[in-house]
């Protein structure tokens, strides 16, 4: 019963199904059929259609060495991997992986914003726009802006943040310390390295 089938072979490719058998051996402790989800994790290689399940399996079965190639992926094939995810099944700890890793292909911090803005507004119902929008922005860096660019951004403001918090940031990009910024915008945050 806990041996391994060749059918289960066969089903490598989806590693939802393994990520799913892998944590039903651990709950039951059934060590060979869990040594091989290991295995399968180890072996496979990370692409543009399975870096976020290969991501979250390195991170269940503690592999820094599957991590690391996921984001190296993640870093230098970011619009890849957006693009072959389809809009409507990126979730928000995927946008959030993206914009915690330092460094992204996407054009520039313009870009990869106006992505995570059209992002929320295709995704969620307009409501719900803003509360994504206030969950995410602590990890974007507005300071990493051109006033230019800023000042398209702003045209979307009411999504972003409040008129006053958008004028203190804009004003810190112009002359910097000038105004108080908002509490969840930070002025030290390292910059993203967009490199497309």
């Amino acid at each position: 019963m806990y041996g391994v089938s060749s059918d289960f072979y066969q089903q490598i490719k989806d590693l939802d199904f393994v990520l799913e058998v892998y944590k039903a051996a651990i709950t039951y402790s059934i060590e060979e059929l869990t040594n091989t989800c290991h295995k399968i994790f180890l072996s496979c290689i990370p692409n543009a259609k399975n870096v976020f399940q290969l991501l979250d399996a390195g991170t269940l079965i503690g592999s820094e060495t599957v991590r690391n190639r996921c984001l190296k992926i993640l870093q230098t094939q970011t619009i890849e991997v957006l693009a072959a995810q389809g809009m409507s099944s990126v979730t928000i700890s995927m946008v959030e992986t993206i914009l915690n890793i330092p460094s992204v292909s996407f054009p520039s911090e313009y870009e990869l914003i106006k992505w995570v803005l059209d992002w929320a507004t295709q995704t969620t119902n307009q409501r719900e726009v803003s509360d994504t929008m206030r969950q995410l922005r602590p990890l974007i860096d507005f300071m990493a802006l051109s006033a230019e660019s800023f000042g398209k951004l702003f045209k979307r403001c009411n999504e972003l943040m409040s008129k006053e918090d958008g004028f203190n940031i804009f004003m810190n990009i112009l002359i910097p310390g000038s105004c108080e910024l908002p509490n969840w915008c930070s002025s030290s945050l390292k910059s993203r390295n967009c490199n497309k």
